[in-house]
């Protein structure tokens, strides 16, 4: 009668307890998926709260306009804009550069992916390419603007148009890339 007993137990465990311990292990995959998919959202908003703030809506990009021209124009003195004002504005651009580097450059990258494919594993090298970059765009477009506050010669709308292809570039990988 005992030894029944013991089986029973042992058959209860087995039944009700594993299939719990089985389903937790699985809900804590799931949930790490749903927090690495969270963060990679937060990366993308960080990004794409930088680009929306150079890609003005005071100063909308014409139709079929190419990048460097649009930059070359957001650079350039609006037709109502006084020269302080125009200072503000690109300023307003450098610290969302500056914020987006600042909080891009915080990520860690994580040691293993749960989608360890080919492809997904070229879109994270994509995305870690252009965050990697954003420090040196800032600070290409930075010294560019210091330059043309000087009165010299300067590419302000060439280094800004390739911060702004930088960021694009990260948007797009991170729209497609998997945990």
């Amino acid at each position: 009668m005992r030894i029944f007993s013991r089986m029973k137990s042992a058959f209860v465990f087995i039944c009700f307890f594993c299939p719990l311990a089985l389903s937790s292990v699985l809900a804590l995959g799931q949930k790490n998926e749903v927090a690495e998919q969270r963060r990679i959202n937060e990366l993308a908003a960080v990004l794409s709260r930088a680009r929306t703030v150079i890609e003005d809506a005071k100063i909308p990009r014409k139709e079929g306009e190419k990048l460097e021209n649009y930059t070359l124009r957001l650079t350039n003195r609006g037709q109502y804009e006084t020269e302080h004002v125009r200072i503000i504005r690109i300023d307003g651009y450098l610290n969302a550069l500056q914020k987006a580097a600042d909080e891009a450059t915080g990520w860690r990258r994580p040691a293993k992916r749960t989608d360890a494919g080919a492809d997904n594993l070229k879109l994270w090298e994509i995305v870690w390419k252009s965050v990697d970059s954003l420090p040196t765009r800032l600070s290409k477009t930075k010294s560019a603007w210091k330059r043309l506050k000087s009165n010299e010669s300067s590419a302000l709308g060439a280094e800004l148009s390739a911060s702004l292809r930088t960021l694009k570039t990260g948007i797009d990988a991170l729209r497609d890339v998997r945990p």
